[in-house]
């Protein structure tokens, strides 16, 4: 966790080596999981009875539950990055566990802050100086020349923080795709069974 400054604001922020330039740090959101709800008994009995009919049945529904939940995710975040003119965004990492925005190296980010804190729209003090009085417009309180500066970091954070959260609900998302990927499943399987057993039926009525 890095600590950028802007005046006395404070942000706390992640950066990840990724991307195209490995020799960067870029702002990054980590959005791995390690905590996955339970599937329902009345699933868990359909899966294994679909795994004991067809073997790595189980290990297909639940990679395909898991791409779509990726899919879902990823469209989300990148239409959430764009809302916010945020720019691109990048999945890294091992299992992609990390976001990141591809515009926003350590750098840039840290010149966000020394941007904000070292210029004044009436004089030529930083922060320090203005925390000192040493600016006769010190009432009307220090405003940066780029005043964007400060509101970018906020949308950083808020950034984050939203992407974090739905991360964290991914799981549930996942396990939504899944029953829907077993229902599927399950259906294929009873209208295959119904079908073989009219046909056994109407054999049967031939023959008599």
């Amino acid at each position: 966790m890095d600590e950028i400054r802007a005046g006395e604001h404070v942000f706390d922020f992640e950066f990840h080596k990724g991307g195209n330039n490995h020799g960067y740090s870029y702002f990054a959101v980590n959005v791995k999981n390690h905590r996955w709800p339970d599937l329902p008994k009345k699933y868990e009995y359909k899966l294994e009875r679909l795994d004991a009919i067809k073997h790595e049945t189980r290990e297909i529904l639940e990679r395909w539950a898991w791409d779509d939940t990726q899919e879902q995710w990823w469209d989300w975040a990148t239409d959430y990055a764009q809302q916010l003119h945020l720019g691109k965004v990048y999945s890294t990492g091992r299992s992609s566990g990390w976001l990141i925005l591809h515009e926003y190296t350590l750098d840039a980010v840290r010149y966000l802050g020394d941007s904000y804190e070292s210029s004044c729209k009436h004089c030529d003090n930083g922060w320090t100086e203005h925390a000192k009085g040493q600016c006769l417009f010190l009432p009307t309180r220090f405003l940066s020349c780029e005043e964007s500066s400060l509101e970018s970091l906020k949308t950083l954070q808020l950034f984050a923080k939203n992407i974090r959260e739905s991360a964290d609900y991914a799981p549930k998302d996942y396990l939504v795709n899944l029953r829907s990927r077993i229902d599927d499943a399950w259906a294929d399987y009873q209208a295959a069974k119904k079908g073989k057993s009219d046909g056994v039926r109407s054999a049967n009525s031939a023959t008599t």
